[in-house]
């Protein structure tokens, strides 16, 4: 199962002033009202940040936690390159966008190909729900103000940290901070692999599977459960 965030997709758009622990407590309800707990969790890029939220406000409905793509808090750096997004958003049709911003989210070798790369943008121009720009900012500045660094140490939840070696908004060194912070976390970073595609949040319950899951996703769950036998084990 997949979740829209609010602000996203199908989901209603949200007055301003939200927390990525607010949309936390939006899959937490989600969660409940679905009886799918405790579910494995997955979350990517802002998901992650949304995740750690759900595992520390709501660990009874957390089977198991995978952080992918993903950080604790921003730094300066990182709060200005998501200011640059919102602003560019603003003044931009959505092709537009997404040209500009994807040599962020992919790694040099997606551009070898340019039938791929002008086939990703017509699939965000396709969206059937376009995501307007003051929606972006909202959930932009749950991002940027986003920091669990000193509340990482509660999470008590079998946790893999997932990065790509190109990664170059949450690079290893940040998503290996990540994981040190978090009690027995396993880490784990992929060769050649950029930053993740998606912001959201993906769940499976217990042993079953809702869905169509990618290849890259069975990996991850298949990841938690081994590491959920094994919770204190580590690998570089």
């Amino acid at each position: 199962m997949a979740f829209d965030f609010r602000d996203t997709g199908q989901s209603h758009r949200s007055g301003p002033g939200y927390s990525t622990g607010d949309m936390a407590e939006d899959v937490a309800d989600w969660l409940m009202a679905t009886k799918a707990t405790p579910a494995h969790i997955v979350g990517q890029s802002l998901g992650g940040l949304v995740a750690q939220e759900l595992a520390l406000g709501h660990p009874q409905l957390v089977k198991s936690l995978a952080l992918v793509s993903t950080h604790a808090g921003g730094n300066a750096w990182r709060k200005a390159v998501i200011a640059s997004w919102v602003f560019l958003k603003r003044s931009a049709t959505t092709g537009e966008f997404t040209r500009a911003v994807l040599p962020w989210l992919v790694a040099p070798a997606f551009y070898r190909q340019a039938s791929q790369v002008e086939g990703l943008i017509q699939f965000a121009d396709r969206n059937s729900w376009p995501q307007d720009a003051e929606a972006f900012a909202r959930q932009a500045a749950a991002a940027i103000n986003h920091d669990t660094k000193d509340r990482l140490a509660m999470i008590q939840v079998p946790t893999l940290v997932l990065v790509g070696e190109l990664d170059l908004l949450n690079p290893p060194r940040v998503a290996g901070e990540l994981a040190e912070q978090i009690p027995g976390a396993n880490f784990r970073s992929f060769p050649a692999w950029p930053t993740c595609r998606t912001s959201r949040i993906n769940m499976r319950s217990g042993s079953r599977s809702s869905g169509s899951w990618s290849t890259s996703m069975r990996n991850v769950f298949a990841d938690a459960d081994r590491f959920r036998r094994h919770p204190r084990r580590k690998s570089r």
